[in-house]
């Protein structure tokens, strides 16, 4: 996330579907680490 500090993102559905599948490991992985950081710095 390069974008100023306290700046919103979309975060698409396919992203929070991703997060929770397990049949697709790699993009689980992505997934789930970047719902992580968007509830960290609250940007989502």
């Amino acid at each position: 996330m390069n974008d100023k500090m306290g700046d919103r993102v979309f975060v698409d559905t396919n992203i929070l579907l991703y997060a929770r599948d397990g049949n697709q490991p790699s993009k689980q992985l992505i997934a789930a680490a970047w719902m992580t950081r968007c509830w960290r710095e609250r940007r989502a």
